[in-house]
């Protein structure tokens, strides 16, 4: 599943009072996150995401991305355990002239898909079961 927010942020936006946009996307894998900055944004609009406080994109507590006429992708394997979970993006605009765009796009897969054995408990209690088996 894709999901997908086009964020436009006022000029003169600052990161002591940034845009706060929030992207709901189903339970699952989070395996793959892009941010596109258009022409035009030349690294005045800032962003930066958080999944239940914690920081995802970048995962580095007080970074952020930003660029212009590129798109910023990378894999991950983030747990979504929730049905329903709320992805938290801020975004500042530096620019004293123009808003301007982004588009952040979040790709999900079913959790048994990426993680067929489970996650967390359910693997360390499936490898536990294989490890004491193999002593007995």
């Amino acid at each position: 599943m894709q999901y997908t927010c086009q964020i436009t942020t006022p000029k003169n936006t600052t990161i002591e009072n940034p845009q706060v946009s929030y992207l709901r996307c189903a339970g699952g894998i989070i395996h793959h996150i892009d941010i596109m900055f258009p022409s035009g944004s030349n690294g005045l609009l800032h962003m930066c995401c958080y999944l239940g406080g914690h920081p995802i994109c970048p995962s580095t507590e007080g970074m952020f991305h930003s660029g212009d006429d590129e798109t910023i992708t990378f894999r991950e394997h983030i747990v979504l355990k929730n049905v329903s979970n709320r992805i938290t993006i801020k975004t500042w605009n530096e620019s004293e002239a123009y808003e301007h765009m982004l588009i952040f796009r979040v790709y999900v897969l079913p959790l048994n898909i990426l993680a067929p054995f489970g996650t967390d408990d359910s693997v360390v209690s499936l490898l536990s079961k294989i490890y004491h088996q193999e002593r007995e």
